[in-house]
Parts: structure tokens; C-alpha cells; sequence
């Protein structure tokens, strides 16, 4: 369901790709046929991945680690860091 709004939010802005708008920025072959804004990659990793955490680590586990629990969400902040960081490299995402 996320992904359906995501992707009717992207029509509706219609933000293109960086390198669909200027011609000096390329995307080393790593193109998007979609929207640049919102992007779909950064919705999975920060709705995804605290989601899989807090169900998987928290919810239905009986003896839950905090130490483990904070490792894992410093790894899904860094991730989603590394990724937008990656996106803007190639061409794929603005900084808005």
C-alpha cells in the first residue's frame, strides 16, 4: 500500500532526475525510469527497515537485546545514509 501512494505522490510532483534535467550530470548507467521525489528507495529503507526491526527484534521476540535492538538501528541509519549519499552520486536524487 505504501509503495501504490509513494508512487501516486510521484506523479503528482513529478520531480525529475537529476540527470534528466541537466546535461552535465550523468548517471553512469545506474538510471531510474521513475520520479526522483519521493524517492521509492529511500521509502523502503526507512519504513522496511525499522518495520523488520521492531517485529522481528522487539514484537515477537521473548528475551529482546537492547545492545543488539540499537546496533541494528545504527546499521539501518547508516544505510539509509550511505544510500541517499549514493543516489546524489550518480545523478539519481536531488538535494532538496
Amino acid at each position: 500500500m505504501g509503495i501504490f501512494w509513494l508512487s501516486a505522490l510521484q506523479m503528482i510532483f513529478k520531480s525529475g532526475r537529476p540527470f534528466w534535467d541537466v546535461a552535465s550530470i550523468t548517471s553512469y548507467g545506474h538510471c531510474s525510469f521513475d520520479f526522483a521525489s519521493p524517492s521509492q528507495t529511500l521509502f523502503l529503507w526507512t519504513f522496511l527497515g525499522p518495520y523488520l526491526i521492531i517485529m522481528y527484534m522487539m514484537k515477537y521476540n521473548s528475551a529482546p537485546s537492547t545492545i543488539l535492538n540499537t546496533i541494528l538501528v545504527i546499521i539501518n541509519i547508516a544505510l539509509i545514509a550511505e544510500t541517499y549519499f549514493v543516489l546524489y552520486l550518480y545523478g539519481q536524487d536531488y538535494i532538496f
